[in-house]
């Protein structure tokens, strides 16, 4: 049953929706992203729909009933020109066990030279430079002295009296950190028969500029899939948002890895691209 634009006509005025899966209704909610909402569209699955609403592994195909959603969202009148932003909510995720993803560039030191030397605005106006950390180093306490280290304090007017603290390191990048054995195991392994440690690649990161705060945040390239997105393709559009650089094509060449994180809310994927062996388009 395809939605109605007069049955969602209030929803259009909303800056941010949300959309939530009720299960015992077996439907898809979207209302606006906000604790008092009064107005809501309930999306009643069909029942060829609810048979592929579930994870894959349980041989569901849920971005195909994500797409069939959004199309109907676009075509209606639900989503203004106001809108800012359509977030899935954790009944989603935990419906069908899709998550937000990040995608890892590994590079070389040359390489990570010349994205800093030839740094453009990406899409993502806050981000305003790159650094990279080896992945035997790779530590929270490494990742900010690259940052102090970098002409990046400078180039926003911080000096030696700015606090430390006002550097933040972004969630999925201290997951990263923290399952950085698990996630890089292959490199380690043939590091340590055949590449001494200098030799070994970079995680490409990416430092973001809030003036309001007066804080910098470094991250991956990442951020949250969006309905009917799949996990890859999030990981490809947030790179490409937050660094300018196109991995469309090298699809097939990332490589999955989704450290085990308790909570649905904090669940993630990483994909990394070895950039040092297939080399990264426009470089």
């Amino acid at each position: 049953m395809a939605i109605e634009s007069e049955d969602i006509r209030t929803l259009g005025n909303a800056h941010n929706l949300k959309i939530d899966y009720l299960p015992e209704r077996k439907a898809i909610r979207i209302s606006p992203d906000k604790p008092d909402f009064t107005d809501s569209y309930i999306r009643h699955l069909q029942q060829d729909e609810i048979m592929l609403f579930k994870p894959r592994h349980q041989g569901g195909r849920p971005v195909n009933v994500e797409k069939i959603v959004a199309r109907e969202l676009l075509q209606s009148k639900a989503i203004g020109n106001d809108l800012q932003q359509l977030r899935l909510g954790l009944s989603m995720m935990k419906q069908t066990q899709l998550y937000n993803s990040n995608l890892v560039p590994l590079v070389t030191p040359a390489q990570l030279h010349k994205l800093q030397k030839k740094f453009k605005k990406p899409m993502e106006p806050q981000v305003i430079g790159f650094l990279g950390v080896s992945i035997k180093s790779l530590s929270i306490s490494e990742i900010t002295e690259q940052f102090w280290a970098s002409n990046i304090p400078v180039a926003i007017g911080w000096g030696k009296k700015t606090p430390k603290r006002n550097v933040e390191i972004r969630y999925s990048l201290m997951q990263l950190e923290a399952h950085r054995k698990a996630c890089f195991r292959p490199y380690l392994n043939v590091a340590r028969m055949t590449k001494a440690p200098h030799e070994l690649p970079l995680v490409l990161m990416t430092v973001e500029n809030f003036p309001s705060s007066n804080t910098v945040r470094i991250s991956v390239p990442g951020g949250k899939r969006l309905l009917g997105e799949t996990e890859i393709a999030c990981a490809v559009r947030e790179a490409k948002e937050e660094t300018g650089l196109d991995f469309s094509s090298h699809k097939k060449k990332l490589r999955l890895f989704t450290p085990r994180i308790s909570g649905i809310s904090r669940k993630m994927n990483f994909f990394v691209f070895d950039g040092t062996v297939q080399g990264i388009q426009g470089l």
